[in-house]
């Protein structure tokens, strides 16, 4: 386990319980997602990567950073770019009948926002969202495992996602279009995984060896079957079951 994690274990948290999980619940009202897609090899990304991270301020968002691989193939290539996020960019585009496939492109409840750093990014109708809760179950040398619950039952179809969220990272570039730069990074999801959605899902989530646990936090959200857009989200900082994950058997350094 990260020995900065190990150092927190002291942190009050009114939601950890050490015999059972760390969990966080919503209300009826609907948490609102933003996603920023963007590269460190793209030279018009870091304003919008700086944007992205003072949102961290801001309640009514949650904020995820999904670093693309298309960029690579100029000269750099960014140690957290996955072809998984540019295969999610290119299916969101898809489920909003749009070619518009981008860096930095940002995309608020589902809908694209061109305009981000002019503009207060409109939400989607907050009421009569479904209630979720997120609980972290377990910690091993290279899974977080969490549990979700969604209430109705009668839920529409939908997907369950789940990311892993890392905070204060930062790069030095050393060629590309951002040669010579160091590029500061947050909300960079390292892992994601999904399942159809269900009242109870439990999932993994891998661990990055470089994953700093104290300055990361788990996402989940519901996606809608039909367009994509975010039902309910949450987010869980790991520093916040700091005491719990502690407690348990640990074997991640």
């Amino acid at each position: 386990m990260h020995r900065s994690l190990l150092g927190a274990a002291a942190l009050l948290c009114a939601t950890a319980q050490a015999t059972e999980s760390c969990s966080v619940h919503s209300t009826e009202q609907r948490q609102s997602l933003i996603e920023l897609y963007t590269s460190e090899g793209c030279s018009s990304c870091p304003p919008a990567d700086r944007w992205l991270a003072r949102l961290q301020e801001d309640p009514r968002w949650i904020p995820l950073a999904f670093h693309v691989d298309y960029w690579d193939r100029l000269g750099w290539k960014d140690r957290f770019g996955s072809p998984a996020y540019t295969q999610r960019q290119h299916r969101g585009a898809q489920l909003r009948k749009s070619r518009r496939v981008y860096t930095p492109q940002v995309v608020a409840d589902g809908l694209e926002h061109s305009r981000w750093y002019s503009q207060d990014l409109p939400r989607r109708d907050q009421s009569a969202s479904p209630v979720m809760t997120l609980a972290v179950k377990a910690l091993s040398s290279n899974r977080v495992y969490v549990q979700v619950l969604a209430e109705p039952a009668d839920l529409p179809a939908g997907t369950i996602r789940v990311a892993l969220v890392e905070d204060d990272l930062s790069s030095r570039v050393l060629s590309g279009e951002n040669g010579g730069r160091t590029l500061a990074h947050a909300h960079v999801v390292r892992s994601l995984t999904s399942d159809p959605l269900s009242e109870r899902v439990q999932l993994p989530l891998n661990v990055p060896s470089d994953l700093n646990l104290e300055k990361s936090a788990v996402v989940a959200w519901i996606e809608d079957g039909g367009n994509g857009a975010p039902l309910q989200a949450l987010r869980l900082p790991l520093r916040e079951c700091a005491s719990w994950l502690a407690a348990k058997p640990q074997t991640h350094k």
